[in-house]
């Protein structure tokens, strides 16, 4: 018999929840730090929870399909940073558009204000 030690249990319970797989619009929670989205019913919109909440941790927001709906990141009334892609800056004021198979988002939370850390948007 196989026993689980409390410091396993405790790295468990850090990770519990961490995982979204969501297929319409979602308020992500302070602990949901990687989110696949399957747009295939329609537009999604993805608010990410309260920036001083979520200070010190990085969210990844994956795009799983491409269908030609739209997937639309979203602040939670918090100020998001500008993004460039090369050298053509992408307006991130209101929201981030992700809506191609392959298409991410990563973002940090400062306490203060979100920083995109990487992003791939076809």
């Amino acid at each position: 018999m196989r026993t689980v030690s409390n410091q396993s249990r405790i790295q468990a319970e850090q990770y519990t929840g961490q995982l979204n797989l969501v297929s319409a619009s979602a308020a992500l929670t302070v602990n949901q730090l990687v989110t696949h989205v399957s747009n295939l019913t329609g537009d999604v919109v993805i608010t990410l929870p309260p920036v001083a909440e979520a200070a010190g941790k990085t969210y990844a927001i994956y795009t799983v399909d491409g269908t030609g709906t739209g997937v639309d990141v979203i602040d939670n009334g918090d100020a998001l940073y500008s993004l460039t892609e090369g050298s053509t800056p992408i307006d991130v004021s209101s929201a981030v558009a992700i809506d191609a198979a392959g298409d991410f988002l990563l973002m940090y939370s400062t306490g203060i204000c979100w920083v995109c850390l990487g992003f791939n948007i076809a």
